[in-house]
């Protein structure tokens, strides 16, 4: 984790790092976007920089670093780094954030993913 926080050049959130120390990454998380590892966390932002080059209405670059990869869509999610900081985590915003709420901290983040899953799986029985 401290190479992590070396390369995006800031602390990682607290929900997120301890997350990480649990399992480092995990593919196919959610939307075929895969949360990023510790390896990958910052090292994949090509497409987060393009994002950014449009000029969207969110945070400024320097605040967010993206926690998911989706190599077939420009879908993303970020922890915001100046957002308000909820049970000890910051916003997760989903990008392209177009008619979104930004989720209260990962915890919350993964709370939704849980319950997608749950419901696709009670459609499915």
């Amino acid at each position: 984790l401290a190479a992590a926080e070396q390369r995006v050049g800031h602390r990682l959130d607290r929900q997120h790092g301890e997350f990480l120390s649990h399992t480092n990454g995990w593919p196919g998380f959610y939307l075929d976007s895969s949360l990023l590892s510790a390896d990958d966390l910052g090292a994949a932002d090509e497409g987060l920089d393009a994002f950014y080059a449009e000029a969207p209405p969110v945070p400024p670059r320097d605040e967010i670093y993206p926690i998911s990869a989706n190599p077939h869509s420009a879908t993303t999610f970020a922890i915001w780094r100046a957002g308000p900081d909820t049970a000890g985590g910051r916003p997760v915003l989903w990008l392209p954030w177009a008619d979104t709420e930004p989720y209260a901290n990962f915890a919350d983040y993964f709370e939704m993913v849980f319950q997608a899953y749950e419901e696709i799986a009670a459609e499915a029985v």
